[in-house]
């Protein structure tokens, strides 16, 4: 993942998640058994001071339905707007991570973590929301993805993985 520029209570949180066994990766876990939850803190923070680096657009036709995902939702479904807990820019907050400019492969991976019931660290919310994506037996890097121009004109990818529809428009 792409840590820099992530809200420091939401890295704390996962950190300790990891440390504690709710949320699994043997490497985090390890890493982290040993640091205190000062330590955890310091890391924290610093990857929260760091500037964030613009993603890598991958999937350039899909960039206006990944907007109207991200910003509207889709109601059929029972999928939420992402922008409702991400922010409008994808900046996150203290509870919801940072996406703008997340990794591609990192972010469908934990998409079907959250969708297989893997990951479950957030109180249900993701899986949810992952949940509701059509089950047609694709995996991969089917998605759809935004980008954000900033007010100085820098262009922020946002990566949301949602599986194409059947008619490969998104209805």
């Amino acid at each position: 993942p792409r840590l820099a520029g992530q809200h420091a209570a939401y890295l704390a949180k996962q950190m300790k998640d990891f440390r504690e066994g709710r949320r699994a990766s043997e490497a985090m876990g390890n890493y982290l058994s040993d640091h205190t939850p000062e330590e955890i803190q310091q890391v924290a923070a610093y990857f929260a001071a760091q500037a964030p680096v613009p993603g890598i657009v991958t999937e350039p036709s899909v960039l206006d339905l990944g907007r109207v995902l991200y910003v509207d939702g889709d109601p059929d479904r029972g999928v939420p707007a992402c922008s409702g807990c991400h922010g409008d820019e994808g900046e996150g907050t203290r509870r919801f991570p940072r996406l703008t400019g997340q990794n591609v492969d990192y972010t469908i991976e934990q998409m079907r973590r959250y969708a297989a019931g893997e990951r479950t660290n957030d109180r249900g919310l993701m899986q949810a929301v992952a949940g509701r994506r059509p089950d047609d037996g694709r995996e991969g890097r089917e998605g759809f993805e935004t980008v954000f121009m900033r007010k100085n004109g820098e262009r922020f990818p946002l990566i949301i993985y949602e599986a194409p529809r059947v008619d490969g428009q998104g209805r």
